[in-house]
């Protein structure tokens, strides 16, 4: 087993070293470290030195609470709308687990680099957000980027297309014929089972 080097009195980040406590299971020397914050930690002294262990775990809990509240999107308070959404685009383009990725991920959709993080989708998207609306995108076969999408009420998307049924399926909202072109599904089939059978939109889709 080789010499230790002695780093007692060392900072490191948050943390500055009190004393060697001993060794873990595969001989490294753990050291009893005090944080800025008052509380007291062991770390083995390889992350020390990397830099991996800057706190006693102070600085994540902060930068954890800092990004849960930036928005109001504490998880105290529940997922928030508009994070669910950023979450549903991540899974249909993404996830090829996800049951609807063969809609979206499958033929080719994807979503801006930016918005691969939540705080980049709202960033773009965020400001213009209300209760009530979902995310639309304006070209069907486009990708999910600011410039192809917009937030929009069932009122609105009818006032543009008056004479066409429209539908929400999977957080978005569009006419009969558009979600059978982007589904590879038969219009007249999907309009029976709508407006005859009663079915709802989502065994009206997904039935084969």
């Amino acid at each position: 087993m080789g010499h230790r080097m002695d780093i007692t009195g060392h900072v490191y980040g948050q943390l500055t070293v009190i004393e060697d406590v001993g060794r873990n299971k595969d001989g490294r020397v753990i050291w009893l470290c005090l944080c800025s914050c008052g509380q007291k930690v062991q770390v083995i002294g390889k992350s020390l030195r990397s830099g991996n262990t800057k706190s006693c775990g102070c600085l994540l809990r902060e930068a954890t609470t800092k990004r849960n509240t930036t928005h109001g999107f504490s998880t105290r308070n529940g997922v928030h709308p508009v994070y669910r959404v950023w979450a549903g685009i991540q899974r249909r383009c993404s996830n090829p687990r996800s049951g609807d990725y063969k809609y979206y991920g499958g033929r080719g959709v994807s979503y801006d680099p930016k918005w691969k993080t939540f705080e980049g989708f709202w960033e773009d998207m965020g400001d213009t957000w209300k209760e009530g609306l979902s995310i639309d995108r304006i070209d069907v076969n486009g990708n999910y980027c600011k410039e192809n999408c917009r937030w929009a009420t069932q009122k609105d998307q009818t006032r543009n297309k008056r004479n066409n049924r429209l539908l929400e399926y999977k957080g978005e909202t569009r006419c009969v014929s558009e979600w059978c072109e982007l589904l590879g599904l038969k219009r007249d089939k999907i309009k029976d089972r709508i407006n005859k059978l009663k079915w709802p939109v989502e065994k009206a889709f997904e039935t084969l």
